[in-house]
């Protein structure tokens, strides 16, 4: 599998919805859990946007 190929599955664009929603509304919680979260939505917003680079470029 392609890292290209996220940019179709719906599954993946429901992931990132709700990755930049976390970091939209809980922008002003402190924790560790909270902290983890945003280190996981960030990834995972990292990936998407380097899955667009290269389809675009690639």
């Amino acid at each position: 599998m392609h890292i290209t190929q996220l940019l179709t599955s719906p599954v993946y664009w429901v992931v990132i919805i709700l990755c930049i929603g976390y970091l939209i509304l809980l922008r002003d919680e402190k924790g560790c859990v909270i902290f983890l979260g945003r280190v996981y939505s960030i990834i995972h917003v990292c990936i998407f946007i380097t899955a667009i680079l290269l389809y675009l470029f690639g």
